[in-house]
This record gives C-alpha cells, sequence and structure tokens, in this order.
C-alpha cells in the first residue's frame, strides 16, 4: 500500500517528538527524502516549535537574572550589615576606651595618713594635678578610663604623694611634693569643668578674672590636706 502525504503529515508530529515505532519513524524518513513538500512541512513545523520554545527560555533567563540580582542585592545588605556592626562596636569600644569619667573622692579612694595621701584604687594613669597660686595650693582629681585598666587593687593600697619627700621640681612625675605646696584640694566635679576656664583666662592673661575663677573652684571643692 502506498503511504500518502496526508499519513506521513499525520505523523510528523509524533516523528518529532520521537514516540514513534522504528518502523514508523523509518517510513516517515524515507518518505521525506523523496517528497520535498512534505520535508518542507517538517522543518515549518520545527521552526514553529523553536519559536514556541524560545519565549520559555528567555523567561527563564529573565528568571535567573532577576534571583540573580536579589541574590546579590541579599549579599550586599548583609555586607552593609556586618559593617555597620562592626563600625558600631568599633566606636562604642572607642568611646569607652578612650573617654574619661570622674570620679568623686570617695570613689577615688583616695585618703591621707602619716603625711602622706593614699588610695585605696590603682591610680596609676588616673591622677591629675594642677599648681595654682605659685605653687602653693595643688588641685588633684582622678578619673576613670578604659585605657587605665583595672581599678581596683583587691585590698591592697598604692602611695600616690610623699609630703615629707619635698621636691624642688614645680610639678614633679614621682610621688614627691612641691616644697611650695602649703593646701591640696580634690576637685568637684563643678570645678573640673571651670578648670578649663581658668586655664583659658590664665592663658589671655587675665589674672584677675583667672584668681576668682581659682576661688571659686576651691570653695566647691574639698580640702584634703593642709602641709605646715
Amino acid at each position: 500500500m502506498k503511504i500518502t502525504c496526508n499519513v506521513i503529515q499525520d505523523l510528523l508530529p509524533s516523528y518529532l517528538d520521537d514516540i514513534l515505532s522504528e518502523d514508523s519513524k523509518a517510513l516517515v524518513e524515507e518518505h521525506i527524502k523523496s517528497c520535498k513538500n512534505c520535508c518542507k512541512i517538517l522543518k515549518t513545523i520545527q521552526e514553529s516549535e523553536k519559536q514556541e520554545k524560545k519565549p520559555i527560555s528567555d523567561n527563564a533567563n529573565v528568571l535567573h537574572q532577576i534571583k540573580k540580582k536579589l541574590l546579590c542585592k541579599r549579599i550586599l545588605t548583609a555586607v552593609i550589615a556586618v559593617v555597620f556592626t562592626l563600625c558600631t562596636v568599633e566606636v562604642a569600644y572607642h568611646y569607652w576606651y578612650f573617654h574619661e569619667t570622674y570620679l568623686t573622692l570617695e570613689d577615688s579612694g583616695i585618703y591621707v595618713e602619716n603625711n602622706k595621701l593614699y588610695s585605696s584604687k590603682n591610680l596609676v594613669s588616673r591622677i591629675r594635678t594642677l599648681y595654682v597660686d605659685d605653687g602653693k595650693t595643688e588641685l588633684i582629681y582622678a578619673v576613670d578610663a578604659g585605657y587605665a585598666g583595672k581599678i581596683d587593687l583587691d585590698g591592697k593600697n598604692m602611695l600616690v604623694q610623699d609630703f615629707s619627700d619635698k621636691t624642688n621640681e614645680i610639678s614633679p612625675d614621682d610621688e614627691s611634693t612641691p616644697k611650695t605646696v602649703e593646701k591640696i584640694y580634690y576637685l568637684s566635679e563643678k570645678a573640673v569643668e571651670e578648670i578649663h576656664t581658668f586655664i583659658e583666662l590664665d592663658t589671655e592673661g587675665k589674672k584677675y578674672d583667672a584668681e576668682k575663677m581659682i576661688d571659686e573652684i576651691k570653695r566647691t571643692s574639698e580640702l584634703i590636706c593642709t602641709i605646715n
């Protein structure tokens, strides 16, 4: 029986889907070798299927690009969050390490005994000293800061200043005391703030205003020792 073009054309979709039996597949291939019309129809169907599949491929590519952009955005957001967190921690640490907190006389652990100034706290790098009234008055106060290390001495005491150890130095860097010193005051927190104003007045040569400021500073501070 002769196979007509209509039969072959009916088989072409199944042929392209590769679901024909081997005999039917061979029959179609044999026919399209000699039939230009069926061969043309086969190519037309193939092109049509390619066009139908192309949008799907394009959509897949678009979806892939969207997913890729979302992933990059998430990664970038995560990186920014990590950097922000690290910066926040760095700022907080920097503030804690360098920020100085005023210590009251009680918190400083300072006391006078046997003509010497002691502290129950570690005041290394924490004590601040200023000499005024032509060296007759010593103003001191203590601060706490991360850079100064551990403040507790675990029940021990440290020598801050020896009043009997006199020195000619105006501002000694050891435990000795300038010979000119007669009184020692522990500054109040308010007085510490006013010290900056005093220094500005003294630097500008406004002696009268500077002396008045010192009188006010001493008035609001605590006299802890008078040296004979």
